[in-house]
């Protein structure tokens, strides 16, 4: 008889043990935040025109391919801005941008 009281009771603290957790882990009442003095948004300036990497990824296949027979034409500044890219271990997306800004800055 002792035997079964004394396992009860320690399934009864088991259980109180493994419980109190979880009423920590309940939402606290909803409070109103804390009132602070309102700042104007900070102005950002509008972008004036996409960056290389949102063009390139913009573009379809047939432009992409017209932009780099361009390119080929001029295959001494092409083959540099390639080189410089592939010095920089630049790869995809930021390969080609390196590329299409290093040929139209030259």
């Amino acid at each position: 008889m002792t035997r079964i009281i004394t396992a009860l009771g320690a399934a009864l603290v088991a259980t109180a043990i493994l419980s109190a957790p979880l009423g920590a882990q309940t939402n606290p009442p909803a409070t109103p935040p804390a009132a602070t003095p309102a700042t104007p948004p900070a102005a950002t300036p509008a972008p004036s025109e996409p960056s290389t990497i949102d063009k390139i990824k913009k573009m379809t296949k047939s432009e992409w391919s017209k932009v780099r027979a361009e390119w080929r034409k001029n295959k001494d500044k092409y083959a540099t801005c390639r080189d410089k890219a592939k010095q920089d271990n630049l790869k995809g997306t930021k390969r080609w941008a390196a590329i299409y800004d290093c040929m139209a800055a030259q």
